[in-house]
């Protein structure tokens, strides 16, 4: 049974099935990747190579993981912004993240400074498969939103007071 959407001015209307595992999917990803980055960062203090470029790298993907938890949290409450949002920097994600692939170690190296080999070697597994994970599941969630952007308003004629 599908619930409705509550939203401001607009009568509610049931979530596809779609949008709630993508939008769940997204927002326990960007959460894994926010708890995976705080562990590189307490494991790298802990071992005494916590570097400032680090710090900054860490800060960065903290605030991307946040990003994402975004995006996919208004893709669970039914925004058209959220749907819009994923149309144009959907596509900018997925080819960021696989140039970021690309570059792999030309990116963790100045970051990881003086970290352990061990540990910089986690980190990097860590950053790559988050990476091809968020790729995936951008890619999909790309090409399903455009099958359902009915359900997101979008395309929808509207009463003229509504424009």
């Amino acid at each position: 049974m599908r619930r409705s959407v509550r939203s401001l001015g607009r009568p509610s209307t049931p979530r596809p099935f779609g949008v709630a595992v993508l939008s769940t999917t997204g927002v326990l990803f960007g959460l894994a990747v926010a708890l995976a980055t705080l562990g590189v960062v307490s494991a790298s203090m802990l071992a005494g190579g916590a570097s400032t470029g680090l710090l900054i790298g860490a800060l960065v993907v903290l605030l991307m993981a946040l990003t994402v938890i975004w995006f996919y949290w208004g893709l669970w409450e039914m925004l058209g912004s959220a749907w819009w949002s994923h149309m144009f920097l959907g596509p900018l994600a997925v080819i960021g993240l696989a140039l970021l692939l690309v570059g792999l170690p030309d990116v963790v190296g100045p970051i990881a400074g003086g970290m352990h080999a061990d540990l910089r070697t986690v980190s990097e597994q860590i950053l790559k498969g988050g990476a091809v994970v968020l790729i995936g599941i951008e890619g999909l969630a790309v090409g399903y939103l455009l099958t359902v952007r009915r359900a997101f308003g979008i395309g929808v004629p509207k009463k003229a007071w509504e424009r």
